[in-house]
Order: C-alpha cells, then sequence, then structure tokens
C-alpha cells in the first residue's frame, strides 16, 4: 500500500499507541479525582500542555479539544457573544471549520468581509491592509491551506494587523508539525493530532495572554472552566508522544518531504502531458501537492489508483462528501470546470521512500494514458 492522502490523516506512530494503551491500562484514573492517582494523572497532564506550549513558541493559554474544528467554532461563536455587531474578515480559501460557522454568523446578519486573493491562492496583502483599516474585529484565516499548500506569510500579515485592533485566528491544522510556528502576535490558534501520526479525537486551542473567548462546552470545570468534560487521557498523551516526535525531527522531515515532493514534480512534468500544477510552490508545505492533469478526471483517477492500492485525494476530505458540485477554492483561484473536475491532491509524509513514488508515478502514467484515450474517443 501506498498512502497519499496524509492530509486527511496519518498513520499513528507506535510511541503514540504505546502511550494510549499504557494510559487506558494504567494511567487510567480520572484526573479530576482529589486521590494521588487522579492527581499524578493530572500532574502528566500539566506537563505535556507545557510542552506542546513551548513548541508552539507562543505565550499563552493551551486547551485540550476533539480537534480543529471543535476549537475554530469555539472562537467563531465567542466572537459572536463579545460583539454582536462585529465585522469578520476572512479568505474564500478557508475550510469548511472555519466557513461554516463564519458563514452561520452572516446568516445571523453578522458582517463578513472576504479578502481578494490570487490565481495561485495568496490573499492580496493590499486588500488585507485597506480592509483591516477600513475596521475589522475578527480576522480568521489558514496557516497552511490543507488543499494547495500555500503558506500564509504570517510576519506580513502580523506587521499590516499591528495595532488595528482585530482578533487574528489562525487554523494550524496543516502547520502543526510539519514546518516552524511561532505564535508571536496572534491570538488563538488551533490543531488536531491526528495530522501529524497522533490519534484521531484530540487536538488543541491556543490562546494568547489577555484574550478573553468564551467557553463552547460547559459543565464540570475541566480545562481551567474552559472546555468541561472528562479529558481525553489516552489522547492526550498520544498526542504528546506525537509532537514530541515531529519536534525532534521537524528539520530532518521537512528536508526529506521536501526532495520527495520535488522528486515527484520534475517526473510528474516530464513524463506525463498536460500537468497543471495549483498553488504558488515559493511558499507552499512540501506536503501538499494539487495538480490537474488534462483530459482526465480526478475522482476516476483516485478510484482507478485505488485498485493498485495506491490513496490519494481530489480534495479536503472534510469536504469530499458534500454534493455542491463546486470547489470553492478552485473558483476562488479561477480554475475553470475542466480542470477543477481533473484535480487530485497529493499529500506526502516522512515515511514514504523515493521507491513508492516510483511506483506511484509508473501505475499514475498508466492510468492517466488510458483515462485520456478514454475521454479523447468521447
Amino acid at each position: 500500500m501506498i498512502y497519499l492522502d496524509n492530509c486527511a490523516t496519518t498513520r499513528v506512530k507506535k510511541s503514540v499507541l504505546d502511550a494510549m494503551v499504557k494510559a487506558m491500562t494504567e494511567d487510567y484514573a480520572n484526573p479530576s479525582s482529589l486521590h494521588t492517582f487522579g492527581l499524578d494523572i493530572e500532574k502528566k497532564i500539566r506537563s505535556c500542555r507545557q510542552e506542546i506550549l513551548d513548541f508552539l513558541h507562543g505565550s499563552g493559554n493551551l486547551y485540550f479539544t476533539s480537534g480543529a474544528t471543535e476549537g475554530n467554532n469555539t472562537i467563531i461563536h465567542s466572537f459572536s457573544k463579545d460583539k454582536p455587531q462585529g465585522t469578520i474578515l476572512t479568505s474564500p480559501l478557508e475550510h469548511a471549520s472555519l466557513k461554516e460557522p463564519i458563514q452561520d454568523l452572516k446568516n445571523q446578519g453578522f458582517q463578513v468581509k472576504i479578502l481578494k486573493v490570487d490565481s495561485l491562492g495568496n490573499i492580496d496583502l493590499e486588500d488585507l491592509k485597506e480592509k483591516v483599516d477600513q475596521g475589522v474585529d475578527l480576522l480568521a484565516l489558514t496557516h497552511v491551506n490543507s488543499e494547495l499548500g500555500n503558506i500564509l506569510p504570517l510576519d506580513q500579515v502580523l506587521e499590516i494587523i499591528d495595532g488595528k485592533g482585530a482578533h487574528f485566528h489562525l487554523d494550524g491544522v496543516q502547520a502543526f508539525g510539519k514546518i516552524p510556528v511561532s505564535l508571536k502576535g496572534v491570538d488563538s490558534y488551533v490543531f488536531s493530532g491526528h495530522k501529524i501520526h497522533g490519534p484521531k479525537g484530540i487536538g488543541g486551542l491556543y490562546i494568547r495572554n489577555g484574550i478573553k473567548v468564551h467557553p463552547l462546552v460547559y459543565g464540570g470545570g475541566q480545562e481551567g472552566n474552559f472546555r468541561s468534560g472528562t479529558e481525553n487521557v489516552p489522547g492526550i498523551f498520544g498526542l504528546y508522544e506525537a509532537v514530541k516526535e515531529a519536534r525532534d525531527h521537524l528539520e530532518e522531515n521537512y528536508g526529506k518531504v521536501l526532495n520527495l515532493k520535488n522528486y515527484l514534480l520534475e517526473n510528474l512534468t516530464e513524463k506525463i502531458q498536460g500537468v497543471h500544477i495549483h498553488g504558488d510552490l515559493n511558499q507552499a508545505s512540501p506536503y501538499i501537492l494539487s495538480l490537474a492533469v488534462e483530459g482526465t478526471r480526478g475522482e476516476v483517477l483516485l478510484h482507478m489508483l485505488e485498485q493498485d492500492e495506491i490513496y490519494l485525494s481530489t480534495a479536503s476530505a472534510c469536504s469530499s462528501h458534500k454534493k455542491e458540485g463546486k470547489n470553492p477554492i478552485h473558483q476562488a483561484i479561477g480554475l475553470d470546470p475542466a480542470e477543477s473536475i481533473a484535480t487530485i491532491r497529493i499529500c506526502l509524509n516522512d515515511e514514504l521512500t523515493k521507491e513508492d513514488i516510483d511506483v506511484f508515478l509508473s501505475r499514475f502514467k498508466e492510468h492517466v494514458e488510458t483515462l485520456q484515450a478514454i475521454i479523447g474517443r468521447c
């Protein structure tokens, strides 16, 4: 099997699994319990929290959540309580877990402004400056785009919004544990464990010191009275192990994956006719590659490749089940319908090898040529 859908999820590392099993069979006390067994688990959670905070290079608090979707919704709905007449600024490139709650507020009468983007999927920084100067209460963007791989020019964004009073929220799902992250100047940030070889159902919401955010879930007062419900101890300990692996091998993994992506790009463009690469390769994550091949259909290629036990996607997994028929990110960057339908997304990780890429290239070329011949006769 060759798994090229690592933006959707990743295989759990052995160290992560071991930590989770231990949490369920040995360290299973409720951290809210007053006895020493529970207090010991609470202490371990506190240590995990601090080390992940250190990895984020931020000055604030970290709350464990079920994942980035919960974190994004928490921020958006907290904003609705504090700023009932507020203005939200976002882009047309955002993940559904940002876009949908923002649309919900728009339906309730909130003002929502949308940034301009170019054909490579970069936000227009001049438009950002103009709109922020007009007055914005919440700026909600993505650190690394989940379909194109573009990395937000964070330093430039922070310079533009400095002193303007807007809460700056970032979805860091495809950045966390993959590229260097420093949250100086960022008000809130979300991530999910299963994107970095951790477990599903666990993630984090970072909130900078001095920033007030209302809870989404009320109850027993866990997570500093911010996110009630008994802590997911196996998930937290598994996440911590995944973060340690990512932290200790961040530069090594980045370099390895970048070499694989460059090798893949070189061979795709040399050996296959009609390849169109999406996104800005000059400021992109090495982990994500979006492309289309003329005369093909992405979903058909996906199913042809799965017969070879090669797995990839056409778009974000959280959007792939929707039936609108049009990809909003493709529309935003101006892809015509034929190119949008032909698009596939390849997501790499540190476990892949050059030999895996060679096998993929061979099978992909064969399936592309078969499909082009069939469609060309229609």
